[in-house]
């Protein structure tokens, strides 16, 4: 069974320690050879460290450029989504049309409390708590900023349906969630641009994960982008 709160925590500590998406890359190739049990291809990890360079990380990185760039802020703080897909397979970058309901204070307190945050636990984020919480979750509608495929990349490691480089299990999902995550702070490392995607919003909430499982990776503010600690409240 994967230990998602283990890996999230993982992909969070490369994130606020890699200066650079090569570099991100190199501790994530560490933190898996550092656990073997969990990441046993070994086989994959070569490959991983041997290609990484070569890796269409420009293409994801424009992924992201085009989702932030289609941001329309909402007043005060707001937070964005970044679902990388199952098996993994996805870039799929949105924010909830019900933001507006959630109340700042306990979505700090959610995804501030663990690694790995379930999406049906947003419903206790809403301002106003009721039985319709939940309801309100699931049925609301998605404000999607960008989705691609990593079809689209057409590379035989991030491609898991290539050859004989089929689906890898958790060794796939570290790599992906690692580079998406990666990818989509990436631009935001410059001060320029994190103002041009707020355009006035105070904070910007970043998460990212798989489909229903999501880990709080960075802030944006017009300070630049920010890496909050539970005890910083």
């Amino acid at each position: 069974m994967t230990d998602w709160q283990k890996m999230f925590k993982g992909v969070q500590t490369i994130a606020r320690s890699a200066r650079t998406i090569a570099e991100g890359l190199n501790l994530t190739v560490t933190f898996a050879r550092n656990d073997v049990n969990e990441y046993d291809d070994s086989e994959y990890w070569s490959r991983v460290e041997h290609f990484s360079s070569q890796f269409p990380t420009n293409a994801v990185v424009s992924w992201a450029r085009e989702g932030l760039e289609k941001l329309d802020p909402s007043e005060g703080w707001g937070f964005l989504i970044l679902d990388l897909g199952d098996c993994p397979d996805s870039f799929h970058l949105y924010k909830l049309e019900c933001e507006s309901l959630f109340a700042e204070d306990k979505l700090r307190g959610l995804i501030f409390s663990e690694s790995a945050v379930e999406f049906g636990e947003f419903a206790g984020c809403f301002d106003a708590t009721g039985a319709d919480a939940e309801n309100e979750l699931y049925s609301g509608e998605q404000d999607e900023l960008t989705y691609h495929s990593v079809e689209e990349l057409e590379d035989d490691i991030l491609t898991w349906n290539v050859g004989s480089y089929d689906y890898k299990g958790d060794n796939g999902y570290l790599l992906w969630l690692a580079l998406g995550s990666l990818a989509l702070m990436e631009p935001l490392r410059d001060l320029k641009y994190c103002n041009e995607i707020l355009r006035g919003c105070d904070r910007l909430y970043l998460l990212s994960g798989f489909e229903e499982i999501f880990l709080y990776l960075a802030t944006v503010t017009p300070e630049g982008l920010s890496f909050e600690l539970p005890d910083d409240d």
